[in-house]
């Protein structure tokens, strides 16, 4: 798994998608984004406009369970 992050306009985006072009590689473009994907909006719905998850959280956390569904 490769994992690209950055600020905004620096270039991620092209990077994912050039990678994305490569066999056998799945692209998960924003995932915590909740205006471009569905997971996100149902899991957000309950947290803080800009939430963050600490060490202690619930399994059951809803951005615990967007980045679960994604890594697997």
């Amino acid at each position: 798994m490769i994992l690209i992050s950055g600020v905004p306009r620096s270039g991620t985006t092209w990077v994912g998608r050039v990678l994305g072009y490569a066999e056998n590689v799945r692209l998960c473009h924003e995932p915590d984004n909740e205006h471009g994907n569905l997971l996100a909006y149902l899991n957000k719905q309950q947290l803080a406009r800009f939430p963050y998850m600490r060490k202690e959280d619930p399994r059951d956390h809803g951005l615990y369970r967007i980045y679960n569904e994604v890594i697997n």
